[in-house]
């Protein structure tokens, strides 16, 4: 089957990807933020929570707010099917935590979901420590692109530590099929192993050949993990992170 054989009636949901014109190293324009929008819709995602750096640097919580409305309002006048909700990729770092102190931490919608990223070149021996201090704020973290990180490219058994801890992995659709090299194909590969995934997402930056990658990828993660457990990773789950709800499996 192919991956418009395989769309949910009521669309995936894509909780990691860089659709907001001109405020990261995403969508350079309002025309790529469109064509990156036509790519998802056009596999079949009806939700996208855009997911900005909250770089020191970067436009701040309001400024992205307007960012996300506008582009909501340009895509219902184009008649792209994507609905737009609250996010931000957050580095793992002591400016997170200052942010919680302060109450503004950029969350997953209006839940108590943290999207955040581990440093991609460099050790982080504090990351198990760094999860329980936001599970004791209230706050849980959604680990973005562990298969990029080192800390758990290197380290066999970070990932079932961090999902023990109470974290929560997001796989990216690009890796299992070796968009980021074969390092990262070999991490993905194991944790899609371990079934430690809560979700899936694209992590899209561009709309360079998305229409061609995306359903290649969601197809290939429909044969290596069969139907259910693959429609669960891209729409019955960032569903539920979404709105707040804990993941079907802990409450069952």
């Amino acid at each position: 089957m192919t991956a418009a054989e395989h769309r949910e009636p009521e669309g995936y949901v894509d909780l990691h990807c860089h659709l907001l014109p001109e405020v990261d190293d995403g969508a350079k324009s309002l025309e790529e933020s469109l064509a990156m929008a036509r790519a998802l819709a056009g596999v079949g995602f009806r939700t996208v929570a855009p997911s900005p750096h909250a770089w020191a640097d970067a436009p701040g919580p309001e400024a992205i707010h307007e960012r996300r409305r506008a582009l909501q309002e340009v895509l219902d006048r184009e008649g792209i099917p994507l609905s737009l909700h609250a996010n931000a990729e957050n580095p793992l770092d002591e400016e997170l935590f200052a942010r919680l102190g302060r109450g503004d931490a950029r969350t997953l919608g209006a839940g108590r979901v943290i999207l955040v990223e581990a440093p991609f070149d460099s050790p982080l021996p504090s990351v198990l420590d760094l999860i329980f201090r936001l599970r004791v704020k209230g706050f849980r973290p959604l680990f973005a692109h562990p298969e990029r990180c080192h800390e758990f490219a290197k380290n066999p058994r970070r990932a079932g530590e961090a999902v023990a801890a109470g974290a929560m992995l997001q796989l990216e659709l690009g890796a299992p099929v070796g968009r980021y090299g074969k390092a990262a194909r070999k991490v993905a590969e194991r944790i899609l192993a371990d079934d430690l995934y809560a979700v899936a997402a694209t992590d899209l930056h561009g709309p360079l050949g998305a229409d061609r990658w995306i359903p290649e990828a969601i197809e290939a993660l429909f044969d290596r993990v069969g139907a259910e457990h693959a429609r669960a990773l891209l729409a019955d789950n960032p569903g539920r992170l979404l709105r707040g709800e804990p993941l079907a499996a802990e409450v069952a």
